[in-house]
This record gives C-alpha cells, sequence and structure tokens, in this order.
C-alpha cells in the first residue's frame, strides 16, 4: 500500500509520549506546532493544560501513525516528510490551532511517522469530532495515493497477493518438504510461515521479506501474526495437503523415494 494510516482518540500519557520521543527507535522530532517546551515532559505537560480547559473530553488527543510504503518514501527529505504529514493531518480534520508533534520512526523496516495532536483549541474547544475516523483515515490515503499517481492499499494489496501466489506455485512444483519450500519462498523474496492448532498444522502465513525487519536465524524467526497474508487469503484454493502432494511428486521425479530423514519436516521446529 502506499499509504496507510492507524489513528484513534485516547487519555494521553507520559509513558505513550516518551515511546513517540524514544531515541533507541530512531525517533526524530520533525515538527511541533504550539508547543514551546524543550522536552518531551514539558511539551507533555503543556498539553495536559489545555486538556484541563474541558474536561467534557474525555479522550482529549488524537493519536495516529502515517506509514507510506518504504518504495514510496525511501528518498524523501526531512521537509518531503513534513509535507506529506502535514499534508495528511489537513484532510484528516487536524487544525491549525491544536497543539501537536510528529516524530519519525526509523527502526523497522518501514519507516513511520507517529502524530500526537490535541483535540482541542487553545481555549479549549473540542475542534476534532473522532466519529468514524479510522474509516476517514483510510481514504484519506487512498485520495493522497490516487493523487500522486501511486496505487491505493487496495490495488497494491492485490499486486502483493498476486507476486505471492507466482512465487508459492513455482516454489511447490520444485521443493520436496516443508523446510525446502521455506527456503525457497526466502529466496524468493518472502517469508513463509506455517501455523499449528491442538490437532496439528492447519495453515500459513506469507508475508514479503521487504516489510519486515532484519532476520537473522530463519529458523528462529517468528512472524508477527499482523504481517502478511493467511495463505487463503493470497488464494482460497491452496489447500496444505495439496502442498504436501506436491512435496512428494518431485521428491520422486528426482529420484528419492521418500523423503529422506534429512529433508523430513520437524513440525516443533516452527512451532511458535
Amino acid at each position: 500500500m502506499s499509504f496507510t494510516a492507524k489513528i484513534k482518540s485516547v487519555k494521553g500519557s507520559l509513558a505513550a509520549s516518551n515511546y513517540k520521543a524514544n531515541v533507541e527507535k530512531g525517533a526524530e522530532l520533525l515538527k511541533s506546532k504550539n508547543l514551546t517546551g524543550e522536552t518531551v515532559k514539558e511539551r507533555y505537560d503543556e498539553k495536559k493544560l489545555v486538556a484541563s480547559m474541558n474536561t467534557k473530553v474525555l479522550k482529549p488527543f488524537i493519536e495516529a501513525v502515517f506509514s507510506p510504503h518504504k518504495s514510496v518514501s525511501k528518498n524523501w527529505s526531512k521537509e518531503e516528510w513534513i509535507s506529506h504529514v502535514e499534508d495528511f493531518c489537513k484532510r484528516i480534520g487536524i487544525p491549525e490551532d491544536v497543539q501537536v508533534e510528529y516524530y519519525i520512526h526509523r527502526n523497522t523496516a518501514t519507516p513511520h511517522v507517529h502524530i500526537s495532536a490535541s483535540r482541542l483549541n487553545m481555549v479549549g474547544k473540542n475542534v476534532i469530532q473522532d466519529n468514524f475516523i479510522g474509516k476517514k483515515a483510510e481514504l484519506v490515503c487512498d485520495k493522497m495515493a490516487k493523487e500522486r499517481n501511486l496505487p491505493t492499499a487496495k490495488e497494491m494489496g492485490r499486486i502483493e497477493r498476486g507476486n505471492m501466489k507466482k512465487a508459492l506455485l513455482e516454489a511447490s512444483q520444485q521443493a520436496v518438504s516443508w523446510s525446502d519450500f521455506r527456503y525457497k519462498m526466502f529466496n524468493k523474496g518472502f517469508l513463509f510461515e506455517l501455523s499449528f492448532n491442538t490437532v496439528g498444522l492447519n495453515g500459513a502465513r506469507i508475508c514479503n521479506l521487504d516489510d519486515l525487519d532484519e532476520i537473522g536465524n530463519l529458523e528462529d524467526y517468528k512472524l508477527d501474526k499482523q504481517k502478511g497474508h493467511k495463505l487463503s487469503q493470497v488464494d482460497r484454493n491452496f489447500k496444505i495437503a495439496d502442498f504436501e502432494k506436491n512435496f512428494k511428486n518431485n521428491a520422486l521425479k528426482i529420484g528419492q523415494h521418500g523423503l529422506g530423514e534429512r529433508e523430513k519436516f520437524n513440525k516443533n521446529k516452527f512451532r511458535r
């Protein structure tokens, strides 16, 4: 997806402010508005002071994470990051007369910006309504992508699933075991991980390596369940049993009568 964003109204806390400003996460303050404090705590105290002007608003802050696809943002300067973030904020309904901070995090595979804004203006009036704001963020991101001649989240998802399906089909025609299959998928640029329930193997998840942090030991890596797609989401006709059938056929084709112990899949190795 070219642009994605998550947004919600919150009570706010100093701990959350410190997280956004954590230099260990590669955090950098891109910009702040209507704030004079030099430290995180000083700026937080300023925001809480304004929040205290209107006790009827139980969640006086808006927090958002703005995430352009790294292929889109890889060459952005600091000024370009600020420009795109401010475009998003304006479209989502964050006005100029509220306190706001933008922190960029560069510690993940996809750099992203944490936005923290007061819902109250400087005299304590609630100027940001949070009804359906999550859905509004999706629409804003799609509009920003279209205006920049970039694929929308839905279009990017369709392209990504198509590439995954092609890689899965190719690897399934070559691999002789799940372990072999997983390494072939890795070499094609995807992380493939099996999932289990109390009965046993019940599905799989696949993710583009470009969307992940650096992977050390592939055998020990555990995929975040929020990342990538389930096998059934790539193609609902994909079945675990069909892949295993292909592995056996591939093994026979290359002269193996069944799989040797070295190639047999050890389910415990891939359990979460």
